[in-house]
C-alpha cells in the first residue's frame, strides 16, 4: 500500500490553539468558519485540499488568523469565557483500485474513496493518506462545536449538537480505553 500523509501545517495548530481563548462570537459559511476572538483579531477556518495521486485527492482543516471582523456574528455562548479545549482529530483517507500508470491514466478502471477513522482502512486499500480533518472546540460548561470536512469536496461541515459530537467522539475512539487494558 502506498502511504502518504497531508496533516494541519503548525500554522493552522496555532491558530486553532487560539480558540482556547473568549470568543466574541462566529460565523458558519459553507466552506469557512470565522471566530471572532474577544481580545481582537479573527481565526478563519477552512478545508483545503491536495492531489497526492492522479486520482486521489485529499482534505484536510486549514487555519489562520485573519484581520477584519466577523458580519453579523453568532453569540459565543458558552465559547465567551474562555478555557475552551481544543482537540485535533487525525482521520485516513484510502482509494481501493487500480494504481496509476506512470503517464497517471488508469485507462476505464476507476478507483473508489474512502474516508474513516484510521482503524477503518481496508486492507485491501491501494493507497491510503492520514489527515487532520476535524476539531472539537469544548466548553468550559460542557458544550462544544465539531467543525470538520465535509462530505461534498473543499466544505467545512460545523455542528454545535451534542449528539452529533458524542457520536463522532464515538466513531473516533477518543476517550475510548486502549486495547488490552
Amino acid at each position: 500500500m502506498r502511504q502518504y500523509q497531508y496533516l494541519a501545517t503548525d500554522a493552522t495548530i496555532d491558530a486553532l490553539g487560539r480558540l482556547r481563548r473568549p470568543w466574541a462570537g462566529y460565523h458558519v459559511g459553507d466552506d469557512t468558519l470565522l471566530v471572532a476572538l474577544a481580545e481582537g483579531g479573527t481565526i478563519r477556518i477552512g478545508v483545503e485540499g491536495a492531489d497526492v495521486e492522479p486520482d486521489f485527492e485529499a482534505f484536510r482543516l486549514t487555519a489562520e488568523a485573519v484581520d477584519g471582523i466577523v458580519d453579523e456574528p453568532t453569540a459565543a455562548q458558552a465559547f465567551g469565557t474562555g478555557r475552551n479545549d481544543v482537540v485535533v482529530f487525525r482521520s485516513a483517507t484510502w482509494i481501493e483500485g487500480p494504481a496509476p500508470s506512470d503517464d497517471g491514466v488508469t485507462g476505464t478502471q476507476r478507483v473508489m474513496q474512502f474516508t474513516g477513522a484510521p482503524r477503518q482502512l481496508s486492507p485491501s486499500a491501494a493507497a491510503a493518506c492520514a489527515v487532520d480533518d476535524a476539531c472539537v472546540v469544548a466548553t468550559s460548561a460542557g458544550t462544544g462545536m465539531l467543525v470538520r470536512c465535509g462530505v461534498r469536496p473543499r466544505t467545512l461541515d460545523v455542528t454545535l449538537d451534542s449528539a452529533a459530537i458524542a457520536q463522532f467522539l464515538r466513531e473516533r475512539q477518543y476517550g475510548a480505553e486502549p486495547s488490552g487494558s
